[in-house]
């Protein structure tokens, strides 16, 4: 029963993050960067801070997930095809803890100040998105019954960027950018029944290290050997690709995943320098 069947699966997930989202990052990022200001208000700053050298430090924050993913069956679309109707849309906004160290250096001349930065983060992303449907969309078959998980993990992101900022007083405010490095994790299953027939699945899967870029901004405050700041940054992983396969024999078929992953990062950071 499946001679005349062509079916073609592809998941596509946008490199767009919501601009709800990155509002949200922002917000977060502005509310950081105000109550480090009003903390170090309070505490012993040191004008014309001198902000040349190495130092090391850490980040705490969330992360806020942006990621789109399709799963489409009828690709391309065609009026009364057997899947029409069970197309899978999902998009993942979690939020989600985020940490890591950081170790870089900077060159400072006057009130400009040029860097270097590295770090190493844990990323807390894990989202499942499940559904069942019952559609009826072609004369020469009967309804058809199918359900759909789609799930995304991402574990960690690290970035090596550098930075261009200027002084005021204590203060630093700096923009940055670079290369951002990290897992992409995606899988799709589904299963299908045509009326009363025996149900058939579908699986596929990609698990990889990616490289991309970041871009960001954020402002810190000079306490002696110290400094408090906080960090905005969007980053994108760019994308990966799988082929799955169906647990029995259909004929003419061909099926393709992909995965574009994109997210913004907002974090406190405090660094020592030697």
């Amino acid at each position: 029963m499946f001679t005349d069947w062509i079916i073609i699966s592809n998941v596509y997930i946008s490199r767009r993050v919501p601009m709800k989202l990155a509002s949200h990052a922002l917000t977060a990022a502005l509310l950081i960067g105000s109550t480090i200001t009003a903390s170090a208000a309070d505490m012993t700053s040191l004008p014309g801070y001198d902000w040349s050298g190495f130092y090391a430090g850490m980040n705490v924050g969330a992360a806020w997930n942006g990621t789109e993913l399709q799963q489409d069956y009828t690709e391309p679309p065609v009026e009364g095809q057997i899947f029409e109707g069970l197309d899978h849309d999902f998009t993942d906004q979690e939020a989600a803890f985020s940490g890591g160290l950081m170790l870089g250096y900077n060159w400072q001349s006057g009130r400009i100040v040029i860097g270097a930065e590295g770090d190493v983060n844990y990323l807390g992303f894990e989202a499942t998105d499940q559904w069942t449907r019952v559609v009826d969309s072609s004369p020469d078959y009967d309804p058809v019954r199918g359900t759909s998980e789609l799930s995304f993990t991402s574990q960690w992101f690290a970035t090596v960027r550098g930075r261009l900022g200027f002084t005021a007083g204590s203060f630093l405010f700096y923009g940055t950018g670079g290369l951002a490095i990290g897992e992409v994790t995606a899988e799709e299953t589904a299963e299908f029944q045509i009326g009363s027939a025996v149900p058939f699945s579908y699986d596929g899967s990609t698990s990889s290290t990616n490289v991309g870029w970041t871009a960001g901004g954020g402002i810190e405050c000079g306490l002696d050997r110290w400094s408090l700041g906080a960090e905005y940054l969007y980053v994108d992983l760019g994308d990966a690709e799988w082929s799955g396969n169906f647990n029995t024999d259909v004929p003419d078929t061909l099926t393709k995943g992909h995965v574009d992953v994109a997210f913004s990062v907002a974090r406190l950071t405090a660094k020592l320098r030697f």
